[in-house]
């Protein structure tokens, strides 16, 4: 055989391969703009995400091509916003700095929470997770909102309930009739089937770890008051894996433990006050609920209408403290329904002073540099830059000369948002069409196939907990 005649094909095809390899991207483009591209990474990931709810959830190039748009608009729409200087803007600014206060003050609510919820008590609902035990609890509220004779007759009661189930009476009779839980008297006191630490009340742990199966407590005072316990049937259950179990073990404490992190709350809440120079100007509270329909007299339950508040009044502050302002607005955010009456104004009043001082407390602490908040935080300012630069373009085109004179309230505004809808709808989709031409917007469609290919491969190593090598 002559050894030349073999060489040079094999060398060839080897060529061609390592020339194949070579143009074949790991990650190629789905589409190109001025200023940046949609990867085929972006997408396999947001699918991956979206299907790990929906397993059987197939990849379709429809969807592929309604995420590669949305993506390359959130992008160029963020450009678009910084050539016009928009973060200059005081409104944006104004409401990046919102955006901002949410994200600061869950993180603040969680180190509070985390500081009760410790490692250590995690570890020991863990430990303790079987067997279970079926609990009821008979309870008479005698807590610091109520009148001491209140809570005379509540514990003479509970004593009385007590006599009456040594007696043989049905403990699920005695439970529907006289607890003064509501969510669970009309089980008959039920709890399900709990271990201590899922209860919040130490006294109530510490009696439960006591208990006998099938026997009842002596009256026990606790946080709510005065309460009688059932200890029933014990079960065994499974233990998952620690590390799978525990974010569900987290909000369990977090639900039982409220009370202790309601109180470390309130300390700090009083605290910032006095240190912030907290004040609220009554005067501005009291010509909202005059706009609203209040009078000398009314109870706090009437109904208010705060739909007839004008826009001017929105923008006035009503609590000021140092460092900062809060303005009407934020007292009807449009994920909240407004408040109905004068109670519900007041909790709103509250609930702003609380994400206002923790979260100022937060940048003062150095929060805004936490690794962990960061993106967070980023992503929060980039959204707020985008939504406004949407916001000025969409109602140049939506609201003519005409509107604008017939809207003085925030009753009017939200009517006339309403009859707009549609044109809202049609604006915004041509301004999107106006921001992709003027960016060069162009999808590379050649690479649609690759990516959904792509795309069921890693999904079907997600969903056999495969580890790709």
């Amino acid at each position: 055989m002559n050894t030349k005649t073999v060489f040079f094909p094999v060398v060839s095809l080897l060529v061609v391969m390592l020339l194949g390899c070579a143009t074949k991207e790991k990650n190629p483009n789905l589409a190109v703009f001025d200023g940046g591209s949609v990867k085929q990474d972006e997408y396999v990931a947001r699918y991956l995400k979206s299907s790990k709810s929906n397993p059987d959830k197939k990849p379709s190039l429809e969807k592929l091509s309604e995420f590669v748009s949305g993506k390359a608009l959130a992008t160029i729409s963020l450009l678009e916003a910084k050539s016009l200087k928009l973060e200059n803007d005081t409104t944006f600014q104004q409401s990046a700095r919102l955006g901002e206060n949410d994200i600061l003050y869950e993180a603040y609510m969680m180190e509070i929470a985390s500081s009760v919820i410790t490692d250590s008590i995690i570890q020991k609902f863990y430990n303790e997770y079987s067997p279970q035990y079926e609990m009821k609890y008979i309870l008479r509220v005698a807590n610091d909102q109520v009148s001491e004779k209140f809570k005379a007759a509540s514990k003479d009661t509970i004593n009385w309930l007590s006599k009456k189930l040594k007696s043989g009476v049905s403990f699920e009779e005695l439970a529907k009739k006289y607890s003064q839980d509501g969510s669970t008297r009309s089980k008959g006191g039920s709890l399900g089937y709990l271990i201590p630490e899922s209860l919040g009340d130490d006294m109530l742990r510490a009696a439960m770890r006591n208990m006998e199966q099938h026997t009842f407590s002596e009256p026990i005072k606790g946080l709510a008051g005065y309460y009688i316990l059932y200890k029933g049937q014990k079960r065994e259950v499974a233990i998952p894996p620690f590390e799978k179990i525990k974010p569900r073990i987290w909000k369990s404490l977090r639900r039982s433990r409220r009370h202790k992190i309601d109180e470390i709350v309130t300390a700090k809440l009083k605290y910032l006050e006095v240190q912030k120079h907290f004040k609220i100007d009554e005067q501005a509270i009291n010509k909202l609920k005059r706009l609203a329909g209040w009078k000398p007299g009314i109870k706090k339950y009437q109904r208010l209408d705060f739909d007839k508040i004008e826009i001017k009044d929105l923008f006035s502050a009503f609590a000021r403290y140092d460092g900062g302002v809060i303005l009407t607005f934020e007292l009807f955010p449009s994920y909240r329904r407004k408040p109905r009456d004068e109670e519900e104004l007041y909790e709103n009043v509250n609930a702003l002073k609380k994400k206002h001082l923790f979260s100022q407390h937060a940048r003062n602490l150095g929060f805004t540099d936490k690794p962990e908040l960061l993106e967070k935080l980023i992503a929060k300012r980039n959204a707020s830059l985008r939504g406004h630069l949407f916001d000025l373009n969409i109602q140049k085109r939506v609201t003519d000369e005409g509107d604008s004179f017939g809207v003085n309230s925030a009753q009017k505004l939200a009517e006339m948002r309403k009859k707009s809808k549609g044109k809202f709808k049609t604006a915004r989709a041509e301004y999107e069409i106006f921001l992709k031409d003027k960016y060069n917007f162009e999808y590379i469609t050649s690479n649609f196939d690759g990516a959904i290919e792509e795309a069921e491969k890693q999904a079907k190593l997600q969903n056999t907990n495969t580890v790709p090598q």
